[in-house]
This record gives C-alpha cells, sequence and structure tokens, in this order.
C-alpha cells in the first residue's frame, strides 16, 4: 500500500511512499524502544530507585550482538 505524508509546514505537498503493514509494525515496535530508551534515561536520573530490566530500552538487535549472535 501507499503510505501519504507530509512534512512541510508551510505546504499541502503530500510525498508518496510504498510500504507494507508489516514493514509499519516493524517501525513502531523500533520506535517504541526508542522511547523507552529515553523513559529509562529518565526514571535512572530521577527515580533511580527503580530498577529496570537491563534490556530495557535496548533493541534486539543490539542485544543479538551483545550475546554474540553475529555473523564474524
Amino acid at each position: 500500500f501507499t503510505l501519504e505524508a507530509s512534512y512541510d509546514p508551510v505546504s499541502s505537498q503530500k510525498d508518496n511512499v510504498e510500504t507494507t503493514y508489516r514493514r509499519e509494525l516493524v517501525y513502531n515496535i523500533e520506535h517504541t524502544i526508542h522511547h523507552m530508551a529515553i523513559i529509562k534515561i529518565g526514571v535512572k536520573t530521577i527515580c533511580p530507585y527503580i530498577k529496570l530490566p537491563e534490556s530495557f530500552g535496548i533493541a534486539v538487535s543490539t542485544l543479538k550482538y551483545k550475546a554474540g549472535f553475529h555473523n564474524s
């Protein structure tokens, strides 16, 4: 399907990008992890007594890399 988006604040011109529902879901997962990383910074700064899981806010690809699950 086509994603229609406008990023120019002074124009109504729209850009069309071919995508899939699966691709959009993947993007949302990755973007959620990004926000979790920002939340983690805030929690560590303001509420250091709250313990979050070590993997909170870290991309799965990074976790796999650190665990040695990468191609040599």
